[in-house]
């Protein structure tokens, strides 16, 4: 507790300083943030579509279920 103390009458003078340090650090590394979020972003052109479904109102038709149409990447 006394170690508390004395950084406590150390800081007393000196806190405004601190907190405007820590707040322009916090800004810096909020930036970076989303800058690396903003670099990781996958490209339009890599995300493929899914086929389309069936629509139509006919319940109970499960035609283009047994054989779908994918031809996107992955399917086999």
């Amino acid at each position: 507790m006394n170690t508390v103390n004395t950084l406590n009458i150390y800081l007393n003078g000196k806190r405004k300083y601190l907190l405007i340090a820590l707040n322009v650090v916090l800004s810096i590394f909020i930036i970076f943030q989303v800058a690396i979020l903003n670099s990781i972003r996958p490209d339009i052109g890599d995300i493929q579509a899914l086929p389309p479904t069936n629509t139509d109102s006919s319940h109970g038709s499960d035609s283009d279920t047994k054989n779908p149409n994918r031809e996107g990447k992955g399917y086999k």
